[in-house]
């Protein structure tokens, strides 16, 4: 596959795998937009989880209340390596 948001290509995880790799392993921290709700399931399950990279997530799901704490949170607080979005719900 050769999307840029997909975890489940060619390198074992694709974009998303080559964040932890790269951007995260030099300390920066990573806004990871996805277009399908699902690309985000992939992205906790195969890269971010098993390697315990702490993320946030905000998708169509999240209550409207929550979102902008959700933001809040994730700039504030420089533990946090990657915030997940999507608009799908």
């Amino acid at each position: 596959s050769s999307g840029r948001d997909d975890t489940s290509g060619g390198g074992g995880g694709g974009g998303v795998d080559e964040l932890a790799g790269g951007a995260l392993g030099v300390g920066h921290r990573v806004l990871v937009f996805a277009q399908l709700k699902r690309t985000l399931d992939l992205a906790e399950a195969a890269v971010l989880a098993p390697r315990g990279i702490s993320y946030l997530r905000l998708d169509g799901s999240t209550e409207q209340a929550q979102r902008f704490g959700i933001v809040q949170r994730f700039n504030a607080d420089p533990t946090i390596d990657v915030l997940l979005l999507t608009t799908s719900v």
